[in-house]
């Protein structure tokens, strides 16, 4: 059986396969090349297919050795999905949650788009594995509050909770409460949430049972952990805390919004005080278990309160491209954009992935996130994320052929 070429990966190989692939091989066009299996064989053109080929999670074959201090963890790959899901590929993943459904001010819940939760749900028959989840709530969500108030409105939510599991076929689901104890979304608050939320969070464990998947999505900033989340008494009811690592200069402007949005450490060009480790350690110190904390990384670029940009459209017409220069902060470990001297964008890619990722494996975290699938329509970095944890060596030699050599 004939087997196709793997893709050019530089413009001068691009240039030979115009040229020579209808001399070479069969061929439908210079994309689409095909070559005898034998001679595939020969040329070693299957090894470096391998990565195309998306394997199974703890496929054989090289692969990065575990962290001796956490043998047993399989950290997961997961998109948050907001919006038409048709991208999404269940192959570079293990979960995916659907955005948003929402609280009905009787504490029922809405879900928006039945259509698009009904098609991830789809997704499990090609990949059984798949955990496919419903977060509640997200930015401006009103109905966290009155839900948690009362022993009744607690349970009542709860059985409202369990019963969307039931009616989707869910794996279980992610409360999104933007943010205990703060009005700054626009919504009601009370200086009891806190303690509420674990009460309403323990309701719902009682409801659904200890084998669905309940997490959370927050922040790991000490202002959210002192006010809005009781991380040590959350920790053993919840399968996952979803750390929001990005969007550290959504509030700011000026010179303050022209830092990194979500640098993995601190460097000259990040808000002092702001880094997605600092966030990681203040969660562990406050009673988190590691491999609990999923790093969430943003599929977007921003400038400070004033731009957020899809990574597609970077990729259309910002990196490298209308002015404006690609640069990389190896100290943060992030990119950014600049643009007439000055710094115009934060985002994450490929790269930052890959040191992101790796500092999951090495610190023994959950596994990694993204917000959201649809800002990534070509699913560039959903693979990147996916190859970073599961085949890292591999990755690692893919990504110094595009940025040249780097340390970790």
């Amino acid at each position: 059986m004939p087997v196709v070429l793997p893709p050019p990966k530089t413009c001068k190989e691009l240039k030979n396969r115009v040229k020579s692939c209808s001399k070479e091989y069969q061929c439908m066009d210079w994309y689409l090349c095909f070559m005898p299996e034998d001679d595939s064989k020969k040329s070693g053109t299957c090894e470096v297919m391998n990565y195309m080929n998306r394997p199974p999670i703890n496929a054989p074959g090289e692969q990065q050795e575990g962290n001796p201090n956490c043998p047993n963890l399989s950290p997961i790959v997961m998109e948050y999905v907001f919006g038409n899901p048709k991208n999404v590929d269940p192959r570079f993943l293990d979960a995916v949650i659907y955005a948003f459904v929402e609280i009905n001010p009787d504490g029922t819940l809405l879900v928006p788009t039945p259509r698009y939760l009904d098609y991830l749900v789809s997704l499990k028959e090609s990949k059984p594995s798949l955990k496919v989840i419903a977060a509640i709530g997200g930015w401006g969500a009103e109905g966290f509050s009155d839900a948690s108030l009362t022993p009744q409105s607690r349970y009542d939510f709860a059985r409202n909770v369990n019963q969307l599991i039931s009616d989707y076929g869910l794996d279980g689901i992610d409360l999104d409460w933007e943010y205990p104890g703060s009005s700054a979304a626009g919504i009601k608050s009370r200086p009891q949430d806190r303690e509420n939320f674990t009460l309403l969070i323990t309701a719902i464990r009682d409801v659904i049972g200890d084998d669905a998947w309940l997490s959370v999505a927050g922040t790991g900033d000490v202002g959210y952990t002192n006010r809005s989340l009781e991380v040590d008494k959350v920790a053993p009811l919840i399968t996952y805390f979803n750390l929001m690592s990005y969007d550290f200069t959504a509030g700011e402007t000026g010179e303050r919004g022209r830092r990194h949005q979500a640098n993995l450490f601190e460097s000259d060009l990040s808000l002092p005080g702001y880094s997605v480790d600092g966030m990681v350690q203040n969660l562990i110190n406050n009673g988190m278990p590691s491999q609990k904390i999923l790093l969430g990384v943003p599929f977007y670029g921003r400038l400070g309160a004033t731009t957020t940009v899809s990574y597609d459209e970077l990729r259309r017409n910002y990196i490298n491209k209308n002015g404006y220069e690609y640069r990389f902060d190896n100290v943060a470990k992030v990119p950014y954009l600049v643009r007439d001297g000055q710094f115009a964008m934060s985002f994450d890619n490929d790269l930052s992935i890959y040191f992101k990722a790796q500092y999951v494996l090495n610190n023994c975290l959950g596994g990694i996130f993204s917000w959201t699938s649809t800002f990534d329509q070509a699913n560039i970095l959903a693979r990147a994320m996916y190859e970073s944890i599961n085949n890292p060596l591999n990755f690692r030699k893919e990504l110094e052929d595009i940025y040249g050599p780097f340390e970790d």
